[in-house]
């Protein structure tokens, strides 16, 4: 400790303070006993006007952080939130990192733990960094308020005011592959724990729509994620209705965005929990309504050799009659439009709009964001 007396040379407590970090590193991870000796120091560490200094110590607090809620819980006895949320106010994205991954450790622990970062007023600075240059910032970000959603329906309300919500629906529509479907996770999260009034302000926001084209996504994760969302938000219009006396405002909003077309797709997806759940969606909210639609399009039979004559639909809209067949068995039939179908091949119009941008996905010689940024050097 004698090494970060203040008579040292500034190089010497820059040198210091890296070593403590790199110390603190690693897999697995050190002894916290060990470790936790050096809280304190690093609390006045992060707080150095040297910048070096600073980004080194708070380094060392995102690894400490990053364990278990005891492990948490002593990084938070040390009082340093109010600095943390102050570096991510910093222009140099090198400090704003570790600050970024610090806070993120710390709302993965207990509800009171979360609590502590949004009363200290992150929440905020969060919703700043949802417009970072940067795409693993941004993604980041996105990660650590999928933790803070995931809490109770009081967190998530802190969530609401502060006015995050339209900005995660504009990330999934305008940002790349990889922080969009962090915000799926932040949304869908976030549907789990509502009450029946958040659900519908997350309606209003338009997040079914959105959800709704993630189902497209190339993970089956990211789409399984999309689909719990629709279902908790489907699941909360029943209740909207049967309390106002409406119809179903959710079920509309997915038949407009064609959200039902995509789910009967996902119907013969090769991964299992998800054409589960897919079936479970459109039996439980949208077999009923399309059994005439059935009834219209059906194939006639030829009498004299039984079987089906296949002729043409006279509905109108310019698409065309897409037969789903799933384990030999005719489903219901459905008139797709040509964008969806496109769409769905992996040939989609350039001039369709409100697309996804999924370009981004498995490309890793984008930039050196990719690099583990948590790398550090003498």
């Amino acid at each position: 400790m004698e090494a970060f007396d203040g008579n040292n040379r500034l190089s010497t407590i820059r040198n210091a303070t890296w070593t403590l970090s790199n110390l603190c590193r690693g897999k697995p991870s050190p002894d916290f006993n060990n470790v936790k000796v050096c809280l304190p120091l690093l609390g006045r560490l992060i707080s150095s006007s040297d910048f070096e200094t600073a980004t080194d110590a708070t380094w060392a607090l995102s690894y400490i952080s990053d364990g278990t809620d005891d492990k948490i819980e002593a990084v938070l006895e040390i009082a340093i939130l109010p600095r943390l949320i102050e570096l991510l106010s910093y222009p140099q994205f090198t400090i704003q990192t570790p600050s970024l991954r610090t806070l993120g450790n710390i709302v993965t622990g207990d509800d009171d733990q979360t609590q502590a970062v949004i009363n200290a007023g992150a929440l905020d600075a969060f919703l700043e960094l949802l417009d970072h240059p940067r795409r693993n910032i941004r993604k980041e970000t996105c990660w650590t308020l999928s933790n803070i959603t995931a809490g109770t329906s009081e967190q998530i309300q802190y969530v609401i005011e502060a006015e995050i919500i339209p900005k995660l629906v504009e990330v999934m529509q305008i940002s790349e592959y990889e922080v969009q479907k962090e915000a799926a996770w932040a949304i869908s999260n976030a549907t789990s724990g509502v009450t029946l009034d958040q659900a519908m302000y997350l309606v209003q926001e338009d997040v079914v729509p959105n959800m709704c084209e993630m189902l497209m996504a190339p993970e089956p994760k990211i789409i399984n994620v999309c689909l719990e969302a629709i279902e908790n938000l489907l699941k909360a219009g029943v209740e909207y209705s049967l309390r106002e006396n409406e119809v179903n405002p959710v079920v509309d909003i997915v038949n407009q965005c064609q959200g039902v077309e995509k789910i009967i797709f996902l119907l013969n997806n090769e991964t299992q929990v998800i054409s589960q759940k897919a079936n479970r969606v459109f039996e439980t909210f949208f077999s009923d309504e399309n059994d005439d639609l059935d009834n219209e399009i059906a194939p006639s039979t030829n009498q004299d050799s039984n079987t089906f004559a296949f002729g043409s639909s006279n509905r109108g809209g310019g698409g065309f009659v897409f037969f789903f067949l799933l384990k030999d068995k005719m489903m219901n039939c459905f008139e797709i439009d040509f964008g969806l179908i496109n769409y769905l091949i992996g040939n989609q119009s350039s001039n369709s709009s409100n697309n996804f941008n999924f370009s981004n996905y498995n490309n890793n010689n984008d930039e050196d964001e990719d690099q583990d940024e948590g790398d550090q050097s003498s």
